[in-house]
Order: structure tokens, then sequence, then C-alpha cells
């Protein structure tokens, strides 16, 4: 993961890779005001309801999931973004092999706020 300096940095995205099983995290940028994560989930796989402890920016950049916010679903697929608030309670499953680019956008305090769960 990049913790981001007084430096501009470029950042590589991951294509899914075919042998996943099981949903992977890769940290990209970690802030005082935002963090980037590339989620790969395959087919099948979910990430677990947790409460977003920012406003979220999701870009499906591959494939095709099913986004569960509070009792609101969502099919967003590649080329699509999507907005969540501060507080929503989402769960994200693959429809198909998907890669999401995940960008919160702090809203917190205190020293130490994990802004999205590590469910891998």
């Amino acid at each position: 993961m990049l913790v981001a300096n007084e430096t501009d940095e470029l950042i590589e995205l991951r294509p899914i890779e075919a042998t996943a099983s099981s949903s992977q995290k890769h940290d990209l940028l970690k802030t005082d005001d935002v963090e980037v994560v590339q989620f790969n989930i395959p087919a099948g796989r979910d990430i677990p309801t947790h409460e977003a402890q920012g406003e979220i920016l999701l870009h499906c950049m591959q494939g095709k999931v099913a986004v569960t916010v509070g009792n609101s679903k969502y099919l967003i697929q590649a080329g699509q973004l999507a907005y969540f608030r501060k507080g929503s309670p989402i769960s994200i499953l693959g429809i198909e092999d998907a890669s999401l680019l995940v960008t919160i956008i702090a809203l917190k305090s205190g020293f130490s706020v994990e802004l999205i769960g590590d469910h891998s």
C-alpha cells in the first residue's frame, strides 16, 4: 500500500486473477482524507455487510456485482460508478468475476478509524 506524502505517485491496478477463489483486497492509497482500495470479487463470493465510515465512490472496472445498501439492491457492472453516503450499511456480491475500485472520502473522528473492513 502506498501511504501518500508530498509527492505525486503512480498506482498500478491489477486485473482479476482467474485462479482466485476468494475476494481479494488490495490497499492502493491511504491519506488522512482518502483511501483507495481495489477489490477483486469472484462470482458467488461476497463482502459482508459493513457500515461506510465515509462517503464511497464505487467504480466497477470489470464484471458485475450486486450491491445491497440498506433495503435497496443495485446491479453495478463494468463502466458504472456508484456513490454511497457515510453510514450506509453495504454488502457486495459478485455476480460475475469483478474488479472494483473503491474510493472512500474520510469523514472520521479520532486518531484511527478503519475506513473499510478487511473481509478477505
